[in-house]
């Protein structure tokens, strides 16, 4: 599975004005310490995301339809997205990779077409197999938000 991980300068300006309105008192990395996070995502990806995505498609038994994938990193977003797969520059390594395999179990059951969890609103249901995915690649932790939070206490109930 290859991810193209790279700073993305033309999203990078669009992204910022909507990220001032909600934190007008973020300060933006520069660009060169942007691309200084973009080595060290790639290098980190190399050395355990390869690992982890192979695990997530034998645990899931789906895989990756189209691919290679663009990762683009921004200086600042409000929340992380999968389509595209843009993540925020401001992650520590272990985060980084977290988000980013959140951000792919929506992009792999997408490719697969792979029906919601009924019974939930949309955040919830697309969430719980979220959850249940991270936990078992070594992501347990519990999210700030109200809606992703009962998604991940209900992952945790076997179905």
């Amino acid at each position: 599975m290859i991810i193209n991980i790279k700073y993305s300068k033309l999203l990078d300006p669009f992204i910022k004005p909507s990220v001032l309105e909600r934190y007008p008192d973020y300060e933006f990395p520069t660009i060169e310490a942007v691309k200084e996070k973009v080595k060290l995502f790639r290098k980190v990806y190399e050395e355990k995301g390869v690992d982890l995505i192979k695990e997530m498609e034998k645990f899931t038994g789906y895989s990756f339809k189209d691919y290679p994938i663009d990762c683009h990193i921004v200086s600042a977003i409000s929340r992380d997205m999968s389509s595209p797969l843009i993540i925020r520059s401001r992650y520590n390594e272990d985060e980084f990779l977290e988000s980013l395999l959140h951000e792919l179990v929506h992009i792999l059951y997408g490719q697969n077409k792979v029906p919601f969890i009924t019974g939930y609103d949309d955040t919830v249901s697309n969430h719980i197999p979220v959850y249940r995915i991270l936990r078992h690649l070594g992501y347990d932790n519990e999210p700030v938000s109200e809606d992703y939070r009962k998604a991940w206490e209900l992952s945790k109930i076997p179905y």
